[in-house]
């Protein structure tokens, strides 16, 4: 499993060439900033497609989690079976912030978020709105 950041190509095109290759998108950005989860040789196929539909710039990333990728969904179930069996406490801690990995929001509920994280940890999820709520304005900047 790779990781690919694809710049200046659009969500439409780009689902239409991962679907050819068997990659997914992994992490939606921005409108023309997409992280792509992959094989190695899905990912090539998907960098030369992208290419030709003129994306500015592909760029492979050393990560080799599947995260957000229907490949983790047999580690993912596997977790999902691990929390569903874990002690956790109703309530956030006084004093304590707890953000929701998924979106970005506050959350109140431990099991509500457990159960957020269980519906949509393999899947793909967007960038802007969790970092919106849960970093300075200037900390997206410094990851683009």
């Amino acid at each position: 499993m790779d990781w690919l950041h694809i710049r200046g190509l659009t969500r439409e095109p780009l689902d239409a060439i991962t679907r050819a290759h068997g990659a997914y998108v992994a992490i939606v950005k921005g409108r023309d900033q997409i992280v792509v989860g992959g094989t190695r040789e899905a990912l090539a196929a998907v960098i030369h497609d992208a290419r030709l539909h003129s994306a500015e710039r592909t760029t492979m990333l050393p990560l080799a989690v599947p995260a957000h990728t229907p490949l983790l969904a047999d580690a993912s179930d596997r977790f999902r079976q691990a929390l569903a069996k874990a002690h956790l406490a109703a309530e956030i801690p006084s004093g304590v912030r707890l953000l929701s990995g998924i979106d970005g929001d506050t959350l109140f509920d431990v099991r509500a978020g457990a159960h957020k994280w269980r519906a949509k940890s393999n899947g793909w999820w967007t960038w802007l709105p969790a970092w919106s709520r849960a970093a300075p304005p200037t900390l997206p900047r410094l990851f683009n």
